[in-house]
């Protein structure tokens, strides 16, 4: 919830700031003429308004999602900065609502079904759109029960009563109502899709040495220091157990999917202007590189970090932007039509120097893979019957690539299955589907 919150709102902050200043003083100078307590519920007036405005009215997309995201692993919260948050923003709610309205059963309805009514509004309501999250709801219940635990203790300190339960039955009952209507009409337009994990991680130290070494094996010992830079793992939408490693330092950015490690990308500057981000490989300035002098200097890299190029038996080098950024070289492998795992991308800018690097680990060469039995007409039929109208879509199998599923390596299709027209568009949507080349068997889910 709090990721970017406030990132390109300066206007509506300050505009939201104003207004709860201006509501809490109206209340509080309300209350002060009748004699009645007014600093607390000044306060929570104006905590009520930067809360809404904050969750409901920030950075909203414009497009509800109708998506809600179950997290099944309900400690995962407590881990992440995210999650602490989340339930930190909430302690207020209980605090504040409990003292300042004297009802236990009121507050405590608010507590419990206002955090569910925000996240089922951001998964419903085109201006409220973000992401609708089980575990945002999870931490702001926690944040307000603890809240109105503290409330407890400081009114038995302070000397505070509360409205008996009998006094204040017909407004929690209303409450309750309205919450659980609201609740009614949202969840039946919302898709929920369980996962295992929801929020961006602190790196582990597993996941800081894999990163270590290979950011080691990219440039060198100078760049091995991830405790200069910040580390973080990002679940899959659907495996808390699978996802991407990310590593961000004034030298370098880069990924790295988790727990595979096959693939690893780096970015050193993203402008066409060289700059000393980028990663020299002979200490020389190379003014107008030609594509023959950005062989060999990509070359001499690759050969020097990773070995196995010599083996290549596709080399290719293009221009990138029109020879703005530079070149990139591509280094690929191909046994018996089998593309193999192993692939290398090092773009070199104009200077000569490596601006990006995209590496996919993995054998360059197998003696026991399974041999392609499947052809590629098929693999598209597999793909074709598999859809409800296949009419619609045009199908492409251009690749057949060395995958691993459940620790063994196969020859699979990517199957690319594309609506019909729409060739010629960039924005057109597709959908890769995955056919082993040896057995036939057709799968949606992409490998590791």
């Amino acid at each position: 919830m709090f990721q970017a919150i406030f990132q390109g709102n300066g206007p509506w902050v300050a505009l939201l700031a104003v207004t709860a200043t201006l509501l809490a003083l109206g209340v509080f100078a309300w209350l002060k003429k009748r004699r009645r307590p007014a600093l607390i519920p000044g306060v929570f007036v104006a905590y009520l308004v930067v809360v809404l405005g904050v969750t409901l009215l920030l950075t909203g997309s414009g497009s509800a999602s109708h998506e809600c995201t179950i997290n099944r692993q309900i400690a995962e919260p407590f881990h992440t900065t995210q999650g602490l948050l989340n339930g930190l923003m909430t302690v207020p709610l209980g605090f504040l609502g409990l003292l300042a309205s004297r009802r236990r059963l009121l507050t405590l309805a608010g507590v419990l079904l206002a955090p569910c009514l925000i996240e089922l509004s951001q998964g419903t309501i085109n201006a409220f759109s973000r992401i609708c999250d089980s575990s945002d709801a999870e931490m702001n219940i926690l944040g307000g029960l603890v809240g109105m635990g503290c409330a407890w203790l400081a009114a038995h300190r302070w000397g505070i009563e509360f409205r008996s339960y009998a006094d204040e039955r017909v407004t929690a009952l209303a409450a309750t109502v309205v919450g659980v209507i609201g609740i009614g009409v949202t969840v039946p337009r919302v898709a929920f899709t369980a996962v295992d994990a929801t929020s961006i991680q602190a790196g582990s130290s597993e996941q800081a040495d894999a990163m270590r070494e290979a950011l080691g094996q990219a440039f060198g010992v100078d760049y091995t220091s991830v405790a200069d830079g910040k580390l973080q793992y990002t679940p899959a939408g659907d495996a808390g157990e699978r996802g991407t490693l990310h590593f961000s330092s004034d030298e370098v950015d880069a990924e790295m999917s988790w727990p595979s490690k096959l693939s690893f990308t780096a970015s050193l500057e993203y402008s066409d202007t060289p700059t000393s981000r980028s990663f020299p490989i002979d200490g020389r300035e190379h003014p107008h590189l030609a594509r023959g002098e950005a062989k060999k200097l990509a070359t001499r890299y690759a050969q020097a970090h990773y070995p196995w190029v010599k083996d290549a038996t596709n080399v290719t080098v293009v221009p990138v932007a029109d020879g703005k950024l530079g070149w990139l070289a591509s280094w690929r492998t191909v046994e018996q039509k089998v593309l193999m795992p192993a692939m290398l991308d090092v773009q070199i800018n104009t200077a000569g120097r490596i601006s990006q690097l995209n590496v996919s680990r993995g054998p360059s060469h197998f003696d026991d893979l399974p041999s392609v039995e499947v052809s590629r007409g098929r693999a598209i039929d597999k793909v074709r019957k598999s859809l409800r109208h296949p009419e619609a879509y045009e199908f492409h199998a251009n690749v057949i690539k060395a995958v691993r599923r459940d620790g063994r390596w196969n020859p699979e299709y990517i199957v690319q299955a594309m609506v019909k027209g729409a060739e010629d568009d960039d924005s057109a949507d597709f959908t890769d589907y995955f056919v082993d080349a040896h057995t036939g068997q057709l799968r949606k889910e992409p490998p590791l």
